[in-house]
């Protein structure tokens, strides 16, 4: 069925796991030209989401805008808002943003969960309280925290819950070790998440080996990596060291290539 929006929406999905920005933006306008059903702003929202992780901010609040205005969801257009605002390195107004959304659904913990480990110290009990509510409502829903372990464990430590942390950051080395014997689906995450709970706890040569690794085998270099390898806390303490800075080069470069290969498209489809 040519006309099975369904499908492009799929293939859109698939395209973005596999990092090829250009395809997955493509498939998913192939998939809004072929939808009339009543989710059109699901749609919207996750094309906008895509221009603006991939560096195209603009294009990105347009499509927010347009699911607004046919569903009302604020809630949902702040979170994406705020990650668009945390897109551009404004970390503080992407957490207001993020504190906005939670008050009015107030299961959205983990918006602002990314956004904590970006802002002044004087943030650092509210990020725990944020933390604890986030990991006792995953937890009571019988939910694991995937990628989120080392975050909820860097929110205690930070206000001298030592055990805790240490707890939540061994689960997170556990489960991404799992994750990458088992190969899978999104493993090569696991390499970054690893690299981040070593680095922490000082033990360079497995951080930086799990880090060159997650260079090599990360195929999704969205904006968020650049964001995440510039200013992640866990890597302060050997941020300027020249290994550290080749891998954050590699990082930038490989993004920089995906977002010219998007403007390409956008220039050749008439739509810059």
């Amino acid at each position: 069925n040519l006309n099975d929006d369904g499908a492009y929406f799929g293939k859109g999905l698939c395209f973005q796991f596999l990092g090829d920005y250009v395809q997955c933006i493509e498939n998913f306008h192939e998939a809004l030209r072929r939808y009339h059903g009543q989710n059109l702003s699901i749609y919207l929202r996750t094309l906008g989401s895509y221009y603006s992780s991939i560096g195209f901010s603009e294009k990105a609040k347009y499509y927010y805008q347009s699911a607004l205005s046919l569903d009302g969801d604020s809630a949902s257009y702040l979170h994406q808002l705020a990650f668009d605002t945390y897109y551009n390195g404004n970390f503080v107004e992407a957490l207001n943003l993020a504190k906005r959304e939670m008050k009015i659904d107030t299961t959205m913990h983990y918006t602002s969960l990314e956004f904590y480990y970006y802002v002044p110290s004087n943030y650092d009990y509210e990020a725990y309280l944020n933390a604890k509510n986030y990991a006792e409502s995953s937890e009571k829903a019988g939910r694991l925290l995937l990628g989120r372990y080392y975050r909820v464990g860097y929110a205690f430590w930070k206000v001298g819950k030592q055990e805790k942390a240490e707890y939540y950051f061994n689960q997170q080395i556990k489960m991404g070790e799992e994750d990458i014997k088992l190969g899978r689906l999104l493993s090569e995450y696991s390499y970054y998440e690893l690299a981040a709970s070593y680095a922490f706890f000082g033990k360079k040569e497995k951080a930086y080996k799990y880090l060159e690794e997650f260079d090599k085998k990360n195929g999704n270099w969205a904006l968020w990596w650049v964001l995440l390898i510039k200013h992640d806390p866990y890597f302060d303490s050997f941020r300027n060291e020249e290994r550290f800075q080749k891998i954050q080069k590699s990082v930038e470069a490989k993004y920089q290539a995906e977002h010219e290969r998007v403007k390409k498209w956008l220039e050749e489809q008439g739509m810059q």
